[in-house]
């Protein structure tokens, strides 16, 4: 699977799950519209989120929200320049 890291803006969601407000990656900011679903875990959880683009992402998260990951993106437009520039790296 390939993801690529990503400063997320979080706080505490329901039952204590990391919910993301915003996140970073290669110097663009999104702003979270709506999470859409989570899948939380012990160890690493998942949650589908709309962002303020209408993209859709699934971010991954470890450590109790302290790495963060996007592993999915879904868009009916190209890659914005500076995220199509960025290698992934394999989690």
């Amino acid at each position: 699977m390939m993801a690529l890291e990503a400063e997320v803006h979080w706080q505490q969601g329901p039952a204590g799950v990391p919910e993301p407000l915003s996140f970073r990656i290669a110097g663009i900011e999104r702003s979270v519209a709506e999470v859409l679903d989570r899948w939380p875990g012990s160890d690493i959880g998942y949650v589908k989120i709309r962002g303020e683009d209408d993209d859709l992402y699934i971010l991954r998260y470890e450590d109790a929200g302290k790495r963060w990951s996007i592993i999915f993106y879904q868009s009916d437009e190209p890659l914005p320049e500076g995220i199509a520039g960025v290698k992934p790296r394999f989690v």
